[in-house]
């Protein structure tokens, strides 16, 4: 068996998702700051004509949470649970195809929101729970 997955890059570290959120890669865009809005979910952005939460890693990965009108290279989409939201970072690469043998619980990464990392090409990234993360972030409402 593999696992698909997309390596994108925050800063100095690289991380992976899993491929089956990625909805689009896309390049820089602006992003609307929502006022009193937690770092970790900073604004939105308008994407096929609807606001999308922008949800930045980087104060989950101990990295300085995004200033309002500063953006990055590259935004994924992805979408969890229902949910679409927008992932600013500076870099991304190709979709890769990794056996599950090169999926191993964190032990050389550290990264809130990750208790597995993949090897690859020799360099381990943490791969990012996203279901966690946006049940941590945006815990379901009782109806």
């Amino acid at each position: 068996m593999t696992l698909s997955i997309v390596p994108a890059k925050l800063h100095d570290v690289w991380f992976v998702v899993r491929a089956s959120a990625v909805q689009e890669i896309l390049g820089e865009l602006r992003w609307v700051p929502i006022v009193g809005a937690p770092p970790e979910m900073p604004g939105v952005i308008a994407w096929r004509g609807r606001a999308v939460a922008v949800l930045d890693l980087g104060p989950l990965s101990g990295s300085a949470a995004m200033t309002s009108g500063e953006s990055r290279r590259r935004t994924v989409i992805v979408n969890i649970a229902d949910a679409t939201l927008a992932l600013p970072v500076e870099g991304v690469r190709e979709v890769q195809e990794v056996p599950d043998d090169a999926v191993r619980p964190a032990h050389l990464t550290r990264l809130r929101h990750s208790t597995m990392e993949v090897h690859l090409d020799g360099v381990p990234m943490p791969l990012i729970d996203l279901e966690d993360l946006l049940r941590v972030l945006a815990p379901p409402t009782a109806a």
